[in-house]
């Protein structure tokens, strides 16, 4: 066999009263070259027929090396009471990294983290950053409450909180204002 040859395939199909119309297909194929008698490099497709569609359409791959592709909509969901019931984790080297991208989507919500009835926390290791950049960066409370939005550094006597602007040359470059009560 060589490269891309289908190995096997399980077909899923129903009658629709006239015809029987393809559902589902799961096949396997070669996924690189196999060599004489040491390997035989393969991946599992996946594939669904939309509502209203009679052709069957690629929505997930695995590849020879474990790498799980999906097309389209990816929604993760619970079906647990638990903590950590939904997790990312990247344990296998000091290299590894979790991104996520949205390459297309300009609305101001492209990447959203929403917690409607808990908390959203970011907490990086010791003498490590949490970098936010972007256009205008903005802390917004929806709470409130004394200390709504606060800047704490309570690890050391050396610690210092330090607000910077290297551009802006208005008077207000940098403002601290209080519509009511004071500064």
């Amino acid at each position: 066999v060589a490269d891309q040859d289908i190995l096997g395939e399980i077909n899923f199909k129903g009658s629709d009263g006239d015809s029987f119309e393809p559902a589902a297909s799961i096949f396997a194929r070669v996924n690189g070259d196999p060599s004489n008698g040491t390997d035989m490099p393969g991946e599992l497709v996946f594939s669904t027929t939309a509502d209203g569609a009679n052709t069957l359409t690629e929505r997930m791959r695995i590849l020879n090396d474990g790498t799980v592709e999906i097309v389209g909509n990816l929604n993760a969901t619970s079906s647990t009471d638990e903590a950590s019931a939904i997790s990312l984790t990247a344990n296998q080297g000091t290299s590894e990294t979790i991104v996520v991208t949205n390459t297309q989507g300009t609305a101001e919500g492209a990447i959203t983290l929403t917690s409607t009835a808990g908390g959203v926390d970011i907490d990086a290791a010791a003498a490590k950053d949490v970098n936010i950049a972007g256009g205008q960066v903005a802390l917004v409370s929806k709470d409130n409450a004394a200390s709504a939005i606060s800047l704490t550094a309570n690890q050391g006597t050396t610690e210092t909180i330090v607000v910077t602007n290297t551009q802006g040359t208005a008077a207000g470059a940098i403002a601290l204002t209080a519509t009511d009560g004071g500064i």
